[in-house]
């Protein structure tokens, strides 16, 4: 299905600080960067420079990442979002990011606040993980997509997003989860 609406969760359509160190997901070492209260994605990599994975590791809290890199293919592990955040694009055009390597999903909602907006979220596999294969919204999470699509994602519950934090739908498309 496009979407699975669990009961404890909501559903609605319509400066520079240092970071604390760490080492992300997988693996690459983030130690002494500087958030940043705003980033542009220019690399359709996976990781590295100019990539999302390392545009949502140096994001700020409350900051914007804009995708201007399509399609953004996902060849790692799941996106995490532990903080609140807009991701959006240059001039309200869409922009993709797929799965293109080992089935993974895509987002992985656990905190925050966060905004997608002119997004298309693709191929992303939740199947091992059970749920949302596209987005999953983790209790206490809040997520708004705007002018979005979800096409082609899968897992055993929620193939395009699983939800049980608090969803807004504005202007989107799901189809074929």
């Amino acid at each position: 299905g496009d979407i699975y609406q669990s009961a404890t969760s909501y559903l609605t359509a319509s400066p520079m600080t240092t970071l604390p160190p760490y080492y992300s997901p997988i693996g690459i070492n983030i130690n002494n960067l500087t958030c940043q209260s705003a980033v542009t994605v220019t690399s359709t990599a996976d990781s590295g420079v100019g990539s999302v994975l390392e545009a949502v590791m140096k994001i700020c809290s409350g900051g914007t990442i804009t995708l201007n890199a399509s399609p953004l293919d996902l060849t790692s592990g799941e996106l995490v979002i532990n903080k609140d955040m807009t991701i959006t694009t240059m001039g309200g055009v869409n922009q993709t990011v797929q799965r293109s390597g080992s089935p993974a999903r895509i987002f992985n909602m656990a905190s925050g606040t966060v905004q997608l907006n002119h997004v298309t979220i693709a191929n992303g596999d939740g199947t091992a993980m059970l749920y949302g294969g596209g987005i999953y919204v983790q209790l206490g999470a809040i997520l708004t997509l705007n002018n979005s699509i979800l096409s082609g994602n899968t897992a055993i519950s929620g193939g395009g997003i699983y939800n049980n934090g608090t969803l807004t739908l504005t202007n989107s498309t799901l189809s074929g989860n």
